[in-house]
C-alpha cells in the first residue's frame, strides 16, 4: 500500500511540474472559454474589457446571434441581429450585414450558449476570417451596466 501511495504522489507531482514547465493551465480561470477554445480552435475570444475598448470603432461589427425575439427584448447597443437559426437556413438574406473588411464580434447568452460559436463556424465556412466571440454575452454586458437597447412593446 505504501508503494502505491508513493507512486500516486510522484505521478501527481510529475504532472504538476510538467504543466508548469510547458505553461499548461491545470485549472483554467474560465473553464468555458477553455472548453470552447479546444472545440473551436480558429475562433478568437474577447472579454468585456476588450469589447469596451473596441466599442464605437468603425472597423467592427457587433453581431447578436440570439433569436430576433431575444434581440428585441434587449441587446448590446449598436449590435445587429443575425440569428443563428435564421442564418443557418437562409444566409443570403444576411449577406448585406456581413463585411469582410471589418472584425465581426459575435455574442449570445454567454455561459454555455453555443449560438455565437455555431454562427462563427458558418462564417468561417463562408471564408470569413476576422471573427471573434464575446464569451460573456448579453447577460454579462447588461449586468455590468453597459449600454443596451431594448424595444418597448
Amino acid at each position: 500500500m505504501f508503494e502505491i501511495s508513493v507512486i500516486f504522489i510522484v505521478s501527481i507531482l510529475s504532472g504538476i511540474i510538467y504543466a508548469y514547465v510547458k505553461h499548461i493551465e491545470i485549472f483554467p480561470q474560465d473553464v468555458q472559454v477553455y472548453i470552447y477554445s479546444k472545440k473551436y480552435p480558429d475562433i478568437k475570444f474577447i472579454t468585456t474589457s476588450e469589447l469596451l475598448k473596441m466599442m464605437n470603432h468603425p472597423d467592427i461589427i457587433l453581431i447578436d446571434a440570439r433569436s430576433r425575439s431575444e434581440y428585441e427584448k434587449g441587446h448590446i447597443k449598436g449590435a445587429v441581429s443575425i440569428p443563428y437559426e435564421e442564418f443557418s437556413t437562409d444566409p443570403v438574406s444576411f449577406l448585406d450585414l456581413i463585411n469582410t473588411d471589418k472584425k465581426m464580434i459575435i455574442y449570445c447568452e454567454g455561459d454555455f450558449c453555443e449560438l455565437s460559436f455555431k454562427l462563427a463556424e458558418l462564417f468561417i465556412e463562408l471564408g470569413l476570417k476576422n471573427i471573434a466571440i464575446y464569451v460573456g454575452g448579453y447577460p454579462e454586458w447588461e449586468k455590468g451596466g453597459y449600454p443596451v437597447e431594448k424595444n418597448n412593446f
